[in-house]
């Protein structure tokens, strides 16, 4: 059975549920949080330009908000929804795995929320996901501008019985209007999952947001 590396809508709450959960709790001790020096690297994993990336929420010229991983850390264990949950569009796995396609994800927000953007990667093992990683390029931007991976808050994770890395951050102060969120994934390499493959090329996960 083919499984998509992007984190699945239908498991999405019940993953992040059990990070916040689980992988959360095991890392940070609530009775006294780490200093806000933003996500380390785990080996494999895109690297986070070095600077100031991270140690504070990063406004985006007139649009939203990105928060620090530490607020993202807090928004994961109230279980803020994330931004596929209010999207009109669903895409099965299948149509998900293709490289070379462009998914977009229209939300239309009543107010403005506190919203969780999330990339996530699955593999058969967890020397895989590393393996997988070293072989693609994650770039996030909003409305054209490139967002630092150093703004992201890193879990590793399951999804099922899945090893997975998610790259985690929460946005908010959405302006009056249209705003657009993107992921830009490049295979540098055929990656392997140890389910599907995925031959070099580019997917591209459009986000289009209007709040009121």
């Amino acid at each position: 059975m083919r499984r998509n590396r992007l984190v699945l809508i239908a498991v999405m709450a019940l993953a992040l549920a059990t990070l916040a959960c689980n992988a959360l709790a095991s890392r940070f001790q609530p009775a006294q949080p780490p200093a806000p020096q933003g996500p380390t690297p785990t080996p494999g994993a895109p690297e986070p330009t070095p600077g100031p990336a991270g140690q504070s929420p990063l406004k985006i010229g007139d649009g939203p908000t990105i928060g620090a991983p530490r607020e993202t850390r807090v928004a994961v264990e109230e279980q803020t929804q994330i931004l596929e949950q209010l999207a009109e569009e669903q895409y099965d796995q299948d149509a998900l795995a293709v490289v070379g396609e462009t998914f977009t994800f229209t939300i239309q927000l009543d107010e403005s929320k506190r919203l969780l953007w999330v990339f996530g990667w699955c593999a058969a093992s967890a020397d895989l996901v590393e393996q997988n990683l070293q072989g693609m390029t994650v770039e996030f931007s909003v409305n054209g501008t490139p967002v630092d991976l150093g703004q992201f808050h890193v879990v590793d994770g399951q999804s099922g019985d899945l090893p997975c890395r998610y790259y985690l951050a929460v946005v908010y102060d959405w302006p009056s209007g249209p705003t657009q969120l993107e992921v830009k994934v490049t295979f540098n390499e055929l990656v392997n999952d140890g389910l599907s493959e995925y031959p070099p090329g580019s997917q591209w996960f459009i986000y289009d947001v209007t709040a009121p």
